[in-house]
């Protein structure tokens, strides 16, 4: 008799464990999500080399952009400074596959659009008045550029609970950079040595962990 009681008792949350198991996991059209980098073991296991965010115009396709604005300044004295500015934009589009409750492969396609920015400014008795475009110091670091690039992309969202998931990215890309021309002045006598350009193709892949979850 004891234990048809405790069934009954139980009865309750056996549905309500059953009725969490068929809970739906994938987001849904309208679904809005945003996501970072983990990278387990390294220095610094938390990244996020630019906010992205998804937004799901059908249950199987989404649109998804990358952005970031990251810059610097160095003082190694009052009467030096260097600056650097770098902007990314990375939109894109991603097709999700049937797959099953919990996982989504998907196959996606994103341009990828960089912009860096220095300069370098310094008065002293020893160099006398200098100003410097393209780099943040005499040495040449942070040279400024312009990138642009497009990849194609296949990856796999794995959704733990409801609105949180983990996710692996690979593909092949393409990208081409300008570097720009370093112009030097020095008490007014100008001197411009010319940027490079470098272009490079090839697969890609993300060595971190995507871990996003969904507002809605």
């Amino acid at each position: 008799m004891k234990k048809i009681i405790t069934l009954f008792a139980l009865l309750p949350y056996v549905s309500l464990f059953a009725q969490d198991e068929q809970e739906r996991l994938k987001p849904e059209q309208k679904s809005i999500s945003a996501e970072l980098n983990i990278i387990p073991f390294s220095n610094n296991p938390v990244n996020m080399p630019y906010l992205r965010a998804r937004y799901f115009i059908k249950e199987n396709m989404a649109v998804r952009v990358g952005f970031s604005i990251s810059g610097r300044t160095e003082n190694p004295n009052k009467d030096t400074e260097g600056k650097t500015f770098t902007y990314n934009l990375r939109p894109g589009f991603e097709y999700h596959f049937k797959g099953n409750r919990k996982i989504s492969p998907y196959v996606a396609a994103e341009l990828d659009y960089a912009v860096k920015k220095s300069t370098y400014k310094t008065n002293s008795q020893q160099t006398g008045n200098v100003t410097i475009d393209g780099v943040i110091n005499q040495n040449g670091d942070e040279q400024g550029f312009n990138r642009f690039g497009a990849n194609l992309l296949a990856g796999i969202d794995i959704y733990l609970i409801k609105r949180l998931y983990i996710g692996f990215e690979l593909g092949f890309g393409y990208s081409k950079s300008n570097f720009v021309d370093i112009k030097v002045v020095q008490n007014g006598t100008p001197n411009n040595f010319d940027g490079q350009k470098i272009s490079s193709y090839g697969p890609t892949l993300n060595r971190a962990f995507r871990l996003g979850f969904f507002f809605n």
